[in-house]
């Protein structure tokens, strides 16, 4: 490239690796467009044999303004793929499970590209990491991959990216809660779905909240029986076993 490199090193000291290339400026940085929203009157198909993810994927893709379905299994996924083909209402976007029973998600994805050609996004996702599937997904037509869990800010740029999200300049809020309330703070969150869990987990740890788990009622009970003082809030799902 052109360019060079040298070590500086002293004994006991520690050392220094230096490395200069050449590079040319690039151009001007694009003002920023504001934020952006999905485009209206999108349909979405959530393919996963466990009833928690489709119930969660349902849920935020609802708030998100897609008309959304679901399928436990490939089958009944690929016969409404094509009642809806035929009704003149294609899917948009079709999330399917790369590991389920009977037809996994790779034949799945297969199959939806054969019956819909190219015009249909389809998203894998799976706890697997995206290097040791990527060949084999992308050969059966997979275009798009989220690791579980998903988190709804995940979900909804992978859609405004995929889909060409429409740029829609927003009101100011007027108000906000200040960055950071709740860091530092214990909480103790009551939820008996795990992929819940996994969610809140990922949204408040980052954030320097210390997060407490209970599968439930009776395992948050106890606890804060015992050390009344230890938990500040507590996140309670209803109804929890």
């Amino acid at each position: 490239m052109g360019g060079d490199i040298r070590v500086e090193s002293e004994p006991g000291k520690g050392a220094n690796f230096i490395f200069e290339i050449p590079v040319e400026w690039g151009g001007a940085l694009e003002e920023g467009k504001g934020p952006v929203r999905l485009k209206k009157g999108l349909r979405a198909l959530v393919v996963d044999d466990d009833e928690d993810v489709r119930e969660y994927f349902s849920s935020v893709l609802h708030g998100f303004g897609l008309h959304t379905e679901t399928a436990p299994a490939a089958s009944k996924a690929l016969a409404m793929v094509e009642d809806h083909l035929a009704a003149g209402t294609p899917y948009d976007v079709v999330f399917v499970d790369w590991n389920m029973p009977g037809m996994n998600g790779g034949e799945t994805a297969r199959e939806i590209r054969r019956i819909m050609g190219g015009n249909i996004l389809i998203v894998m996702i799976s706890v697997s990491d995206w290097n040791e599937i990527r060949h084999e997904a992308e050969q059966f037509g997979v275009t798009h991959f989220l690791q579980k869990p998903v988190l709804p800010s995940t979900l909804y740029n992978a859609l405004v990216q995929s889909t060409q999200g429409i740029v829609e300049p927003l009101p100011p809020a007027e108000t906000s809660l200040p960055a950071g309330i709740w860091a530092g703070k214990p909480v103790l969150l009551a939820e008996d779905i795990e992929l819940n869990r996994e969610v809140v987990a990922g949204l408040l740890e980052r954030r320097g909240i210390t997060l407490g788990n209970a599968a439930a009622g009776l395992e948050a009970v106890n606890p804060f029986s015992t050390h009344p003082g230890k938990h500040e809030r507590i996140l309670m799902d209803l109804p929890t076993p």
